[in-house]
């Protein structure tokens, strides 16, 4: 069980670093360099809402609305009560909500995009890995016993 642990701790480190990476890429606008990082540590940690939020906000910033929307959706599916995810989330709607009202009008100068926040730092490792731990371990139970 120990090496398990040991195995879990490294793998967390490691994408950790992996997360920083992105979140660096994020704030130099480098979103094809970013994008990647966060869909692959996705497939490992779809528990960690920054993860999500951040993807989100590339979403935005490359004209994928839906697609943002719905990867919000997803970040606060682990952690409903996340509130910088909420908050972006919020934003969005409003925003969506605002260009919906100008094409109604018949405006057609875009509205820009509502200050949104990037999260530098994953806060809920150790609750969302156990979280992501205990299900792989009950899906593989699972299947062994069907």
């Amino acid at each position: 069980m120990a090496f398990a642990d040991d195995h879990v701790s490294l793998i967390v480190e490691m994408d950790k670093k992996l997360f920083v990476q992105a979140v660096e890429f994020s704030l130099d606008k480098q979103w094809s360099q970013a994008e990647p990082i966060y869909r692959d540590l996705l497939t490992r940690h779809k528990y960690w809402p920054e993860l999500g939020n951040n993807l989100a906000l590339l979403l935005l910033q490359t004209d994928r609305l839906n697609e943002a929307e719905k990867m919000f959706e997803q970040a606060l599916r682990g952690t409903p009560s996340y509130k910088t995810t909420l908050h972006n989330r919020s934003q969005l709607y409003q925003y969506l909500a605002s260009r919906a009202y100008d094409r109604a009008l018949g405006e057609h100068k875009p509205a820009a995009l509502p200050p949104l926040t990037l999260i530098e730092t994953i806060y809920q490792i150790k609750k969302n890995t156990e979280k992501e731990i205990y299900e792989n371990e009950y899906v593989e139970d699972s299947a062994l016993s069907d």
